[in-house]
């Protein structure tokens, strides 16, 4: 009995393993010209977090002024020339408050220069996003 009883384990546990080989292969998509794909969406170059996702995030979000603060900028971004720095607090952009990071990526990857209002050391700052310069 013990036996037969770790056959059907182990024929099971084969089935298992190996269904994603037995499944039926992705659909390819049809390969379409440069014209018709979407443009890539730039990226702005700042990391932010929100502490509402953190383990005591809201003391912490009420001492800072926000729940969402830039946890990292990338070099040469357009996030370094606007002038983000690590730990500011992010409140609106282009004059819509921010709750959520959600907020934040459809703010910036809206057209146009971007006008961030930000706690910097719990001081309100405005700052706004040079044009390019080619």
């Amino acid at each position: 009995m013990k036996v037969g009883f770790f056959f059907r384990y182990a024929t099971v546990v084969l089935i298992c393993l190996s269904a994603p080989a037995l499944a039926a292969p992705a659909p390819t998509q049809p390969a379409t010209g440069p014209a018709t794909q979407p443009a890539p969406k730039a990226r702005f170059g700042m990391v932010v977090d929100d502490l509402n996702h953190h383990p005591n995030g809201a003391g912490a979000a009420k001492a800072l002024g926000g729940n969402l603060y830039v946890n990292g900028i990338l070099k040469g971004s357009r996030a370094e020339r606007t002038g983000l720095r690590l730990r500011d607090v992010l409140l609106r952009i282009d004059g819509k408050e921010v709750h959520t990071i959600q907020d934040v990526l459809d703010a910036v990857h809206t057209p146009g220069l971007k006008v961030f209002d930000i706690l910097r050391d719990k001081q309100p700052m405005t700052l706004k996003e040079p044009p390019e310069v080619m």
